[in-house]
């Protein structure tokens, strides 16, 4: 084999690891919102015959959000249940909505014996927020009838995006 062929068949190899550097450096690194979330980031309460507890984590893309609402009262009942379970909204320090979940509010109506558990999650996105400033996180169940709203044992979190960190 001469030097020529020898230099020619690296040529390839050469371009292709150009072209996988050059995707590599254009690649988007991945982000980690960073945030102040005084303690505690799990509360409860009790209103008319349910139990609803929330919790609050850091999740890749925002906030996590978990709840479990638990039927608490002493016989049967039948009641309204939306999609999703778990509705969550951010407020300013002003009160203004700033992000809210769209619901249908597709409803079905649901007989629960007491002890019944139902239980969701999801992911609140943070990336429109001001970096520094405070915000109210409000989780309740969509949940009514017999009296009982939702918001009756609707839960509020404090935070504050404080960074974003890449990764790559």
């Amino acid at each position: 084999m001469s030097t020529k062929a020898v230099a020619i068949s690296f040529i390839p190899i050469i371009v292709i690891g150009a072209i996988f550097a050059s995707y590599v450096a254009l690649t988007p690194a991945a982000s980690t919102p960073i945030y102040s979330m005084p303690p505690p980031n799990s509360h409860t309460s009790t209103s008319d015959g349910w139990q609803f507890n929330a919790t609050i984590s850091h999740a890749e893309m925002g906030l996590g959000v978990s709840g479990n609402l638990t039927y608490v009262g002493t016989s049967n009942a039948t009641y309204d249940f939306g999609v999703p379970l778990i509705l969550c909204e951010i407020q300013a320090q002003n009160g203004t909505i700033v992000w809210g979940e769209i619901t249908t509010m597709l409803l079905r109506q649901q007989t629960v014996a007491p002890g019944q558990t139902f239980s969701d999650s999801t992911q609140v996105p943070t990336s429109q927020l001001v970096l520094g400033q405070t915000y109210t996180l409000l989780v309740f169940p969509q949940v009514s009838g017999n009296g009982f709203s939702g918001h009756s044992v609707e839960q509020s979190f404090s935070f504050s995006p404080l960074a974003v960190t890449s990764q790559p």
